[in-house]
């Protein structure tokens, strides 16, 4: 049975996601206890970044990555460098992995005040 996933269905579900995030009220996406990494507002932000990563649609990345940014970001450097590390041994187009580089330099590298 192949279980790879078209282009097309990765578009479909990742509109879903974004109607999604779009649809859930200000209790959810305030996110105000971050105690639990498990929470649904941040799984679904998370997992909306790996699938437009997947896409490899940049416009469908920029959009995932900058709500990671604005809604999670204690989780976005970690993110970066995870997304770096797979699209440099994933067979991503250099578009692709171009974008990620940019996130991961401007968001994933450790920062030092000296």
């Amino acid at each position: 049975m192949d279980q790879t996933v078209s282009l097309a269905d990765s578009e479909r579900l990742l509109s879903m996601m974004d109607n999604l995030f779009h649809a859930v009220g200000p209790g959810i996406a305030e996110d105000v206890d971050r105690s639990d990494p498990r929470r649904p507002w941040r799984l679904l932000l998370l997992n909306r970044a790996i699938l437009a990563t997947r896409t490899c649609q940049r416009p469908l990345m920029e959009r995932a990555f900058q709500s990671l940014l604005s809604h999670l970001p204690e989780d976005a450097a970690e993110f970066f460098r995870e997304g770096m590390a797979q699209v440099e041994h994933a067979s991503y187009p250099p578009q692709a992995r171009e974008l990620m580089l940019a996130y991961y330099q401007a968001w994933g590298l450790p920062r030092t005040l000296h």
